[in-house]
């Protein structure tokens, strides 16, 4: 990082790690299961990504905010409404585990 560190100070403390495996899970929001025997029960969406990226800078504090929080964005922020295994972000650019939590057949 000692390259890139003049330009940008929260670098010079940052490491940088290589195929280092990555384990995410968090949950968000509800939706209604569409089948099976709990069909009609509400449940939590839960997301996990299993990932082994190339390339990993971790920095000790946490990142300056872009904007203040209270500043008022002028234009409409979208809602994705679908999951994230369904994004197009997500498709196979390499070796990469996107599990939602539960499978339906």
């Amino acid at each position: 990082m000692g390259l890139l560190s003049p330009h940008n100070p929260a670098l010079a403390t940052a490491t940088l790690d290589c195929k280092r495996p990555v384990h995410f899970y968090w949950l968000r929001g509800e939706e209604i299961i569409p089948g099976g025997h709990r069909k009609g029960h509400v449940d939590a969406l839960r997301y996990q990504i299993n990932d082994k990226p190339h390339n990993q800078i971790r920095i000790s504090k946490q990142l300056s905010e872009f904007v203040p929080l209270d500043y008022s964005v002028p234009i409409e922020i979208p809602v994705m409404k679908c999951k994230p295994d369904k994004l197009p972000l997500f498709k196979r650019q390499y070796e990469n585990n996107i599990f939602i939590g539960k499978l339906f057949f």
